[in-house]
């Protein structure tokens, strides 16, 4: 089994392909449309969902076999296809260039995976059994969604804002990292609300000036 860097990658404007065209096809095209990559699908067929997605412009389509070619320079690959034979040499052409590349369902033939996450704005937090047991990712996800909920999204924008007034304020580095340190294990992120944040934050900058 792998040993897998964690790793939080910017495909900003990336040239990223998703070869197939089906649900999990889908699925990956809007992660990577998430983070605002350049995402090209190739395939045959496409569901309605994609064809959306092309139609609205937001994704380009090549409606072809698979061939290295239109992959050779691109960033990451994800093959999505029911096709064993083209999953298998997409992964090789992919490893050879040194392309990022993503075989769904396939860690064996993946140099990369991709975690199980929590996502609240700003905020991620990936889980990753190595490839060994997905379903026990996605159960510790559901159990530190619990613990992670909203107020911590709302927070970490504060906490956004904070930072630029503190760089401000505070010349010393030791200095900012006690402020730092006093408000994020302080009781303001438990009572936090989307109706009380600016509030909030009014009072953590209060404290700041007088820190």
């Amino acid at each position: 089994m792998n040993k897998y860097y964690p790793i939080m990658l910017d495909i900003k404007e990336k040239k990223c392909v998703v070869i197939g065209g089906g649900n999990i096809a889908y699925r990956k095209v809007l992660s990577l449309l998430e983070c605002m990559a350049e995402v090209t699908v190739i395939s045959h067929e496409v569901i309605p969902e994609l064809k959306q997605l092309v139609d609205d412009g937001k994704v380009k389509y090549l409606k072809h076999e698979y061939n290295f070619k239109y992959i050779s320079d691109c960033y990451l690959v994800y093959a999505a296809t029911n096709n064993s034979d083209v999953n298998q040499a997409v992964y090789s052409q992919c490893s050879q260039k040194n392309i990022l590349v993503n075989v769904v369902d396939k860690p064996e033939i993946c140099n990369f995976i991709v975690p199980s996450k929590i996502k609240k704005g700003d905020l991620t937090i990936a889980i990753s059994t190595n490839g060994k047991s997905p379903m026990l990712a996605r159960k510790i996800r559901q159990d530190l969604e619990k613990v992670y909920d909203y107020r911590y999204e709302l927070f970490l924008d504060i906490m956004g804002e904070v930072r630029k007034e503190v760089f401000h304020t505070l010349k010393d580095a030791k200095k900012r990292s006690e402020f730092y340190k006093t408000v994020v294990y302080s009781d303001y992120i438990y009572g936090l609300t989307s109706e009380n944040k600016e509030d909030i934050q009014k009072q953590i900058i209060s404290f700041l000036h007088k820190f």
